[in-house]
């Protein structure tokens, strides 16, 4: 049971040092609010969307970017790119971009004749793996901000007896 819990703990160690960040950097936009947001877990909201939100669109804008930079298939030098292409794509005749879309639009039959089942198969392959490395940073960013979220939540809370000692060591 040890070794279990020591590889789920060693496997999201990240997850847990960046919510213990995030609780760090958000802490004092926290307090803040904490005073004028009732009740406490609506405040932690508050607080983490005031340093999440950006961070999110930053990463939406840097997605979008990359997208807007796959475009480099509708450059003129198709030929550039054809050694990348031609494992996937039979590309025979083929000199732009916009005359494969436009042939395959005029005869959609013809994609059967392009697309083999390896190319397919390799596809799918390659889009589980990018689904997985997707869904596990999406578990991580929740793990993070759960630990930000009830640190921030709870960081009041002292055990029993905590404060007392503090407030001893502090008359003394």
């Amino acid at each position: 049971m040890g070794a279990i819990l020591a590889y789920v703990i060693l496997s999201y160690l990240g997850a847990f040092v960046l919510g213990v960040f995030i609780y760090y950097a958000t802490r004092p936009i926290y307090e803040q609010f904490a005073c004028r947001i009732q009740p406490p877990s609506v405040g932690v909201m508050v607080a983490l969307l005031t340093i999440s939100l950006p961070v999110l669109l930053l990463v939406a804008y840097t997605i979008s970017i990359a997208v807007g930079q796959l475009g480099f298939v509708t450059d003129p030098g198709f030929s550039t790119y054809r050694p990348l292409l031609d494992p996937y794509f039979d590309l025979t005749g083929i000199h732009s971009f916009q005359e494969f879309i436009s042939s395959i639009a005029n005869d959609p039959q013809q994609l059967e004749g392009l697309v083999s089942e390896q190319t397919v198969q390799r596809f799918l392959e390659s889009a589980g793996t990018y689904l997985g490395v997707v869904a596990s940073g999406l578990l991580q960013a929740f793990i993070a901000l759960a630990v930000a979220f009830y640190l921030l939540r709870d960081d009041h809370k002292q055990p029993a007896g905590r404060g007392q000692r503090s407030h001893e060591t502090t008359k003394r």
